[in-house]
């Protein structure tokens, strides 16, 4: 019996060929293992790093309704340790010191593990990581620590207004699955026999027969194929099936209408249809993607569509539309308006148009224009990170018909099935629904229910025939139509280099007027996309009135160009955004070669030439002061690093500032300043992809055409700088949260290196692999400081800090500063165990170079590369340079660079410590003093004080 089994394997191989895109070089095998896993081999011989995810097709929904959480805590066990690796976090520290990651997501009907890894370190990942599904330990004290991580990310969730949707939404459901509490917390999970009830879920649940697994390294199909026996035939195959759940139904008397206060400035109406029919789960139907086309018509956005009656009534900012399959019987069919103020008074005749769209029949040209665009895709395919590759292969092997599809499941669209979509909208009723107005100003103090999880503060009630013949009586909307076909079809796929896989790094290939352009022709991905990045120059940057005016002027974009040509391009996979970051505003954009540059010669048409009128103008003040008040809302972790940058750069100001500005500019104001900034700018291009130099250049040479703009002195234009924090000092900056509701505090805490040099640069990256690891492991892991604890080098403004981050709803800030002082102590330690072990010191540093120097897979992600470094430091091979001076790092360097920098018994010490509160706190009017170092607390609003009387270190980059 044994030596037929390879003969026997090889035979069932021959049944199951994935279909395999034709630009795609990698290697596939199928396997179903003799414990019924079902498993994926990719075998990629140009790949750096491996990686491996299992997934399992059980998730919250099967939590027993006693322990709600109780998944999603299994997923948090099963990296404490197994029988063969007992050292809890042995896995996690592999992993770290080996240049990778890894994580464990768990959701309604389905549990991920993954990991990637350096490809040396595969098959020792491989063991420590499929031991989680063999034997782990789940030990009590494990478990009563993690309980408490698992409580720390419900409470960092609980200011979150996607989270209250889902959950208000999912609580209507009652008695259903759905409805219950799916992430868990110290309420629900905090029992005696919690130990008990995870072991006995795991040994429930976790069987060979409804895991998916994807191996992904460069060894042979063969080596891989005896990886997964080795490691993953153990997993024990218990012939467990899936839970046999109900229908998702509404199961009240009638549809629902929930009146809610969210936590942010929003206005909206979410409507979710629940859709049992098992013939039309979307998951299922890949072929004819029914419910995908249903869902690209409603949410369409030009001339006809329900977007663009509602935008030019003045009722809604944008609409979303999604569809969800949890099991075959459980789907979801949500559409989500954000409303303006005017929005807000015509609820019911939002709603009325809302029914009125859905009574069109399908035409075919839409599933003609996702065809042609599927197949562009599917022949031009692109690799994508490790991770992500094994985690899609995984959860499509569960929605597969067959395993042949699994590598194409995104890509079929073979059969037009209007039927079908017919049916689909047949659900789409007022009787078949949820309907949730979630309103900041609507519903405040106006509300008599509290959700016992998220607290949010709610009304119920149901909708009744009133509401029905209320919506019939608005009239038929004759501006409501089906919207033509695509105009910018068909597109030009053809490929303008030979395929030689040979490297070609962008060179500057136009010079006028400030106006730089580099450009690659791609010769390596085949793909017939192109990538172009624009960085603005300007003479004007971050004071108030600039980052209010950026803001307006990314809103007027898709105000103006949205309906004629922005939206009819992003549905052919043209992505552009407007970026408007610390250190400078910049376009990205990719998509095919024919239309990004017609999508961004309309688009500087438009900037060059700035016209709104006055209804528009509106429009874009409300959305930005939107986006303001909603960034008082932020995770509290994110709030102290604004803090910090706020008093550590010379861009950046007080949000309040912003938002009373913002209040009193005007529509001329606006077109003036930008009239005025326009007419001295430069621009660096970067064309990277497949676009001829012709392209590139004709499109600097556009940019030249505006007879407005005249060129920046180089020494005129803007650039970020970080304050030169004084020696031997600590400052701390102290604020309470905006969010009243807010219960986590938090500190960003900032070391002070210096300016920016390659030696310290690489130094920087070889102590930040040790650092990460080991400040998360002591804060989080063992002290249980909170769900966000997070170290890692911070090299903005061409200068080198160190920067921990960590959120608790359990410590003060005091206690974050005093427990991370402690370990930057202790770390002595951690460092003097490389000087007694060079060959472990040695592996840190040759991982450090692969983690620092991955392959990229694909064009996009090439040229992303490309131009951070470009935007990092002006040179496109730094990645070169980079890997020689990690090379070159000694363990006394490391230990040196701790001991000037890093080390709190310096005089060199120079920190800065933003600390944020919540308003149930008293912040204390003092700070601790520490040793011999100076210690200094700042006044509120003292930053540009603080500013100007430290000065700023130089930003010039020194390569």
């Amino acid at each position: 019996m044994v030596a037929n089994e390879p003969q026997q394997q090889q035979e069932e191989r021959k049944e199951v060929k994935l279909i395999q895109s034709p630009n795609d070089n990698n290697k596939y095998r199928y396997l179903k293992l003799k414990n019924d896993l079902e498993v994926v081999l990719v075998s990629d011989e140009s790949t750096d790093q491996s990686s491996c995810c299992l997934a399992i097709n059980i998730g919250s929904l099967c939590n027993p309704r006693e322990i709600e959480g109780l998944a999603h805590f299994l997923e948090h066990m099963l990296f404490l340790g197994t029988e063969k690796f007992p050292v809890e976090k042995e896995f996690v520290n592999f992993i770290y010191l080996n240049g990778g990651t890894y994580n464990g997501t768990t959701s309604a009907n389905k549990t991920n593990y993954y990991f990637t890894v350096n490809q040396e370190s595969f098959e020792e990942a491989l063991d420590r990581f499929s031991s989680f599904f063999i034997s782990p330990l789940m030990n009590e004290d494990a478990v009563n620590r993690e309980l408490n991580a698992v409580d720390s990310e419900h409470n960092n969730n609980m200011q979150k207004d996607h989270w209250r949707m889902d959950r208000i939404i999912n609580d209507q459901f009652e008695g259903h699955p759905m409805s219950m509490f799916f992430t868990g917390d110290s309420s629900t999970l905090k029992r005696d026999d919690i130990r008990e009830k995870v072991v006995e879920f795991y040994q429930s649940y976790y069987s060979a027969n409804l895991m998916k697994v994807c191996i992904f390294g460069r060894e042979s199909l063969d080596q891989l194929e005896e990886y997964a026996n080795k490691y993953f035939l153990p997993i024990v195959n218990k012939d467990v099936k899936v839970p046999k759940l109900p229908p998702l139904t509404i199961t009240s008397k009638s549809s629902i209408m929930i009146e809610a206060e969210p936590t942010q400035d929003m206005d909206l109406l979410k409507f979710v249809f629940p859709i049992p029919d098992e013939k039309l789960c979307f998951s299922k139907n890949y072929k004819s993607s029914s419910a995908t086309i249903l869902s690209h018509i409603l949410g369409h956005e030009c001339e006809g569509s329900l977007f663009s009656v509602l935008f030019n009534k003045d009722y809604a900012f944008s609409l979303s539309i999604s569809s969800n399959s949890f099991y075959e019987n459980m789907n979801k069919f949500e559409i989500q308006i954000h409303l303006t103020k005017t929005g807000l008074e015509n609820v019911d005749e939002i709603i009325a148009l809302l029914f009125q769209s859905f009574e069109f029949d399908t035409p075919e040209y839409f599933f003609i224009e996702k065809k042609i665009l599927s197949e562009i895709n599917w022949k031009s395919f692109q690799k994508s990170a490790p991770a992500n590759t094994t985690q899609a292969i995984t959860s499509n092997l569960f929605r597969v018909e067959r395993p042949e599809d699994t590598l194409k499941y995104n890509n079929f669209l073979e059969k037009f099935e209007p039927q079908k979509i017919k049916e689909i909208q047949s659900y789409l009723r007022p009787d078949n629904m949820i309907c949730l107005f979630y309103s900041s100003t609507k519903f405040k103090g106006k509300t008599t229910e509290i959700e016992p999880h998220y607290k949010i503060k709610f009304n119920k009630r149901y909708i009744d025939q009133t509401d029905y013949d209320k919506w019939k009586s608005f009239p038929k909307n004759t501006n409501l139509f089906v919207p033509k076909e695509n105009p910018f079809l068909p597109i030009d796929t053809t490929i303008k280099a030979p395929q030689d896989h040979s490297i070609h790094i962008p060179k500057e290939v136009y010079n006028n007027n400030g106006v730089k352009v580099y450009h690659s022709l791609d010769h390596r991905f085949n793909s017939p996309k192109a990538r172009v990045n624009i960085r603005f120059e300007l003479t004007s940057y971050g004071n108030n009135q600039s980052m209010v005016m950026w803001n307006l002027l990314k809103k007027s974009l898709k105000e103006v160009l949205n309906e004629k040509i922005l939206y009819y391009l992003s549905v052919l996979d043209f992505s552009m955004k407007l970026q408007i970051l610390t250190t400078h505003v910049e376009f990205q954009c990719y998509s095919f070669n024919d239309i990004i540059f017609t999508a961004l010669g309309k688009v500087f048409d438009f900037l060059m030439n700035l016209e709104l009128n006055d209804m528009q103008f509106k429009r874009i003040k409300e959305k930005v002061a939107k986006r303001f008040l909603k960034s008082h809302h932020l995770s509290p972790y994110q709030i102290s690093m604004r803090h910090l940058s706020l008093h550590t750069f010379n861009c950046n100001s007080m949000l309040l500032d912003k938002q009373d500005y913002l209040k009193k500019v005007t529509k001329s104001e606006f077109l003036n300043y930008f009239k005025s900034l326009f007419s001295y700018v430069n621009f660096s291009i970067m064309v990277v992809g497949n676009a001829s130099v012709e392209d590139a250049c004709a499109f600097g040479e556009k940019i030249n055409s505006f007879t407005n703009r005249n060129s920046a002195c180089p020494g005129d234009v803007f650039k970020l700088a970080r304050v030169n924090l004084p020696s031997n000092t600590i400052t701390h900056e102290k604020e309470f949260l905006y969010d009243a509701n807010q219960t986590n505090c938090s500190s960003s805490i900032s070391f002070l290196v210096g300016q920016f040099n390659r030696k310290t640069y690489a130094t920087t990256l070889v102590i930040s692999s040790i650092l990460g690891s080991a400040y998360f492991e002591e804060l989080r892991t063992k002290q249980q400081f909170g769900y966000v604890v997070n170290c890692a080098s911070d090299c903005t403004g061409n200068a080198i800090s160190m920067r921990c981050i960590v959120q608790s709803h359990t410590k003060t800030p005091e206690e974050i500063f005093d427990a991370t002082m402690d370990f930057f102590v202790d770390f002595e330690k951690t460092l003097d165990y490389f000087k007694t072990n060079p060959s472990d010191f040695n592996d840190l540093i040759e991982n450090c170079q692969k983690q620092n120097t991955v392959k990229q897979q694909s064009n996009s992600a090439q040229s992303s590369l490309y131009w951070n470094f470009f935007t990092f430091c002006g040179d496109f091979e730094f990645e070169k340079k980079k890997y020689e001076d990690i090379g070159k790092i000694t363990f006394d360097d490391v230990k040196q660079y701790y001991l000037d920098h890093l080390s709190p018994k310096t005089a060199n010490l120079r920190i800065f410590a933003a600390h944020c509160y919540p308003q149930s706190y008293q912040i204390p009017d003092d700070v601790k003093p520490f040793g011999n170092t100076k210690v200094n607390l700042l006044k509120k609003n003292e930053h540009d004080n603080f500013r100007e009387n430290h000065g700023y270190l130089s930003s010039k980059v020194n390569l």
